[in-house]
């Protein structure tokens, strides 16, 4: 049996549209007794609004920044028609 997590992200990967955002929490840096700045990324995909019969998805990533670079690297693959990040 597949992990639910690559489920979801297959899902999101064959959406016609996804909506990604970032949030920076703290979080902690192992050994130094601090916490540093993280990023959770959450990506949506919900097609129902535009005739779309396949369920919502909502999936959180934890990335160590909020580079393009982790958003491309969550979505390698991404086969559908476009990809909103924060409203932009």
């Amino acid at each position: 049996m597949r992990p639910i997590g690559d489920h979801l992200r297959e899902s999101l990967k064959g959406a016609d549209r996804a909506f990604m955002g970032e949030t920076r929490p703290p979080v902690l840096d192992p050994g130094r007794r601090k916490t540093k700045t993280g990023d959770f990324w959450a990506i949506v995909s919900d097609d129902r609004g535009h005739g779309g019969t396949s369920p919502p998805v909502v999936m959180f990533h934890y990335a160590p920044g909020r580079g393009a670079v982790h958003g491309l690297r969550f979505l390698d693959g991404y086969r559908g028609q476009f990809v909103q990040c924060d409203g932009y």
